[in-house]
């Protein structure tokens, strides 16, 4: 039943939540690549990553929520990945630890837990819980684990992206994956950053940039928060015309 329930949820991905993103994601990868899954929480891109990769390929999956990495082992075992690995910590600019704010007063596990305190409580009126994870860089962990490529990262860390991104630098000068990164202005207000700020970490390694308004991939240029990611209103999330993901590529 575990199982049924993690297949259909990534269905729902794909067919409700965010169909273009994986749908390009799935465009980029193929049999034998490698991806990163930075901000796992249920799996819900882990699915169509490994199933794109393929038995030859390898998915890395990072998750600090311990109750959600492990309920992410137990499907991978169940599945008999022997190809998906999860790690229970974060990536960021520097090792070390930080702590992970859960904004539930009960501890559960959130899609809205965060690095970044504010962002954290700006998501549920009682006060966070909070973890002390650990954290590693993603150019470390490369190293660490001796591989020669990357094809496809996909990033989802609730206002910690610069963070991620700065840990990055490396890999996307040398190795040059494919980006797929969840930002909203929302998050990075109370740390004084801008969006163009998170985009140019990635353009400045040659990076041409996408967004998917309306379903639609349309060039980075025409981006414009007032409009994209307006947040006037109830669940302002839910528009078509809402955008806060955002696909980087390495140019020719």
């Amino acid at each position: 039943m575990k199982c049924l329930r993690f297949y259909w949820r990534a269905r729902k991905f794909l067919r409700k939540w965010d169909p273009s993103e994986i749908q390009a994601m799935l465009g980029i990868l193929r049999e034998g690549d490698v991806a990163f899954d930075v901000g796992c929480h249920k799996g819900g891109w882990l699915y169509w990553m490994r199933r794109a990769v393929g038995p030859t390929g390898q998915v890395h999956a990072f998750e600090p929520q311990p109750e959600l990495a492990k309920y992410v082992q137990e499907i991978v075992h169940a599945f008999k990945w022997r190809n998906v690995f999860i790690h229970t910590c974060a990536l960021g600019s520097e090792p070390g630890q930080q702590g992970l704010h859960v904004p539930d007063s009960t501890g559960a596990t959130s899609a809205s837990a965060s690095l970044v305190a504010d962002v954290a409580s700006s998501e549920s009126n009682h006060p966070p819980t909070i973890h002390q994870i650990e954290l590693t860089t993603l150019d470390r962990f490369i190293e660490d684990q001796g591989l020669e490529r990357v094809d496809f990262i996909k990033i989802d860390v609730e206002g910690f992206e610069l963070e991620t991104l700065t840990g990055a630098q490396e890999t996307l000068a040398s190795l040059r994956p494919a980006i797929m990164v969840e930002c909203e202005q929302r998050h990075l207000d109370p740390q004084d950053l801008s969006l163009n700020q998170v985009f140019k970490a990635i353009q400045k390694h040659g990076y041409t940039g996408h967004f998917f308004p309306n379903a639609t991939q349309t060039p980075i240029e025409a981006f414009d928060p007032e409009t994209h990611q307006n947040q006037s209103g109830n669940r302002f999330w839910d528009r078509p015309n809402y955008a806060n993901n955002f696909l980087f590529r390495p140019a020719p």
